[in-house]
């Protein structure tokens, strides 16, 4: 990026563009909060929601939370509720069809079918 200065043609290159540094800022950012999501989740230390599996009876709905280091997971019937861990905003919805064979809940992530 080229700048005139006092209108006498004196040119000055910038080092970097201001596109580039707010880039740099938002990585360090989300690396940061990664990191100590990471450190929660590596304490064991929950959100405000603590991991766990409900069946309801009476309507036959199977309730699954789950927290990771950046998002906490509240599934209904396979429907998934994606929120912030630290602010607790809502953050999207997700589906997928899950059967016994390839999820496995103990560890928490979707194996592939063999």
């Amino acid at each position: 990026m080229k700048v005139i200065l006092g209108g006498k043609g004196i040119k000055k290159e910038t080092p970097h563009s201001v596109r580039g540094v707010s880039l740099i800022i938002r990585i360090i950012t989300s690396l940061t909060w990664t990191c100590f999501g990471r450190l929660l989740h590596w304490l064991r230390i929950p959100s405000f929601i603590a991991n766990m599996t409900y069946d309801d009876l009476i309507t036959g709905d199977h309730i699954e939370v789950y927290n990771s280091s950046l998002a906490v997971r509240i599934s209904v019937n396979n429907r998934d509720y994606f929120f912030d861990r630290f602010t607790g905003k809502f953050n999207g919805t997700g589906y997928m069809f899950r059967t016994p064979e390839c999820f496995n809940q103990s560890a928490g992530y979707r194996k592939a079918l063999t």
